[in-house]
């Protein structure tokens, strides 16, 4: 499971591949946060647009990131104990890591509003607080994140007042947003996204159970790391079935939950806020339905080559995640091509299928001639100050696995 020379985990890499393409397709499905339909749409009808998007929505939309957040436990619990076994506390150099991700974060939000790696920066040092913490304590903070309780309380207080109406940043500057997306220009878009995206994203996060429930994973991802559950699969592989059908459950309990609620008599207001609860049990069911599955599969040996791509997409999934929004605005904005205007969401999953093959097959190549992805390299580099860090393979070295990155 484990790469002797680098002590990298293909699976996990893997995973982060496959969060990736997960990405790309609810991205180039909503044309990175541009909702508009198509003046003019060839082969696909409307009614095939709005099944492609409804579908890729059920299967990816809060997803891609909870994987991508289990994982960032996962990472910063292998830094820390790799460090913590040379006698090395690595809280002062990872929290200057998060400040390299945060500002890395800010500067690609001012293209997309969307950006999540600011928001994992700021999630992450409650990792720094709590990762001295025994097991079961753990264990109690991601069930308690997990509940998600200011949702609870809203919910409770929609009953004490039925005129409460929550206007958040999002709706008011919805309207707004779109406009400057569909015809606005770059400099427009940069000024819009300073304050008012950071307004709109943060505002959505925090009502949508999205911030709450990125820490439970970060917790959780810290946890799989305690007990080396990647990098002893094997002894897992028993149980992955029953966890398996655990998820199934917990994933069908809640669909039957939100047919009550649909049908029940509460307000708007209400069964609006119970959803959004209910929700995030849902997407929890299926990241762990998604992470179990391809661990799984892993086991059996199958399908080897595919998972050695997605992993080497995954070993440079920073670069790889910030070049998605960088061609991807360019394709749809209206300062672009604004392809917003000529094709629906079916002929955009194509295009965005396209694209992932595209970084699979480049980031396999780089492999091949370096060491790192290009931004691994920089929050390297500047994480440790070192900037003499080799980026280039050695000839000899040229067919082998790639450094830890």
């Amino acid at each position: 499971m484990v790469s002797s020379k680098n002590n990298r985990v293909l699976i996990v890499d893997a995973l982060r591949g496959f969060a990736l393409f997960m990405i790309v397709a609810i991205h180039f499905v909503e044309h990175f946060h541009l909702f508009s339909s198509p003046e003019i749409n060839f082969l696909f009808t409307p009614e095939q647009d709005r099944w492609v998007r409804d579908t890729v929505f059920k299967l990816v939309s809060g997803k891609a990131y909870s994987v991508f957040a289990l994982l960032f436990g996962l990472s910063f619990f292998i830094q820390m104990d790799r460090k913590q076994r040379k006698g090395v506390d690595f809280r002062g150099r990872f929290f200057w890591r998060l400040i390299l991700l945060f500002v890395m974060g800010v500067m690609h939000s001012l293209l997309y509003s969307g950006d999540i790696l600011h928001v994992y920066a700021v999630l992450g040092i409650l990792l720094l607080l709590v990762f001295k913490w025994q097991f079961r304590t753990l264990v109690v903070l991601a069930v308690l994140l997990l509940l998600q309780l200011p949702l609870v309380a809203e919910f409770f207080a929609l009953f004490r007042d039925s005129g409460y109406n929550k206007l958040t940043y999002f709706s008011m500057y919805w309207d707004e947003a779109n406009q400057i997306r569909t015809s606005g220009s770059f400099w427009e878009l940069i000024q819009f996204n300073v304050l008012k995206g950071r307004q709109m994203a943060w505002s959505w996060s925090w009502n949508n159970g999205r911030l709450l429930q990125l820490t439970a994973l970060f917790v959780l991802g810290l946890l799989l790391g305690r007990i080396h559950f990647f990098e002893r699969l094997d002894s897992y592989k028993k149980r992955l079935l029953p966890w398996a059908g655990i998820c199934i459950l917990l994933f069908g309990f809640v669909m039957w939950l939100r047919t009550l609620v649909t049908s029940g008599a509460w307000n708007a207001a209400q069964k609006e806020v119970a959803n959004v609860w209910l929700q995030s049990f849902s997407n929890l069911a299926v990241t762990g339905l998604i992470v179990i599955a391809l661990a799984w599969i892993y086991t059996k040996k199958w399908l080897g080559w595919w998972f050695r791509q997605l992993a080497c997409c995954g070993r440079m999934s920073l670069t790889n995640y910030v070049c998605q929004p960088v061609v991807g605005v360019l394709l749809f904005y209206g300062f672009g091509l604004a392809l917003h205007r000529f094709i629906g969401t079916s002929w955009s999953l194509l295009i965005g299928v396209v694209f992932f093959a595209m970084q699979v097959a480049v980031s396999s190549w780089w492999f091949e001639k370096f060491r790192y992805g290009p931004l691994e390299w920089l929050w390297r580099a500047l994480t440790f100050m070192n900037f003499s860090l080799p980026m280039r393979k050695k000839p000899n070295l040229a067919k082998r696995v790639p450094a830890e990155g």
